[in-house]
Formats: C-alpha cells, structure tokens, sequence
C-alpha cells in the first residue's frame, strides 16, 4: 500500500513539473535571443523530468511484479 502512495506522490509531482515546463516551453520570450542560462534551465528541467519518468516508471514495474 506504502509503494502506490509513493508512486501516487510521484506522479502528481511528475504532473506538477510538467505542467511548468510546458507553461515556460510555450510562454513569450521576453527577448527575441535566448540566454544561456535560460537554455541551461530548461535542459536542467527536461533532464530532471525524464529522470523522474524513468524512476517512476521503474517503481510502477516492480509493484506490478510483486502484485503478479
């Protein structure tokens, strides 16, 4: 029960980061020439989501072995 509680936090979280990267993605640049720290954040971002989309998807697998 303790792991798809866990799981269940994660994957609002996952939701969560998301939705920010999404609304950043997709919101009007204040300039017309990106900065790099800008670039280097948001690839932090897309790094960090997908690593959690990889634990989570790993924690969703082995609760559905034990549960088999």
């Amino acid at each position: 029960m303790w792991i798809l509680d866990a799981t269940k936090a994660k994957v609002i979280e996952l939701i969560e980061k998301f939705l920010s990267l999404v609304n950043e993605l997709f919101q009007t640049p204040k300039s017309n020439n990106p900065t790099e720290g800008n670039k280097e954040q948001m690839e932090e971002k897309i790094r960090s989501s997908l690593l959690l989309s990889v634990v989570i998807l790993l924690i969703a697998v082995v609760a559905r072995v034990q549960a088999a």
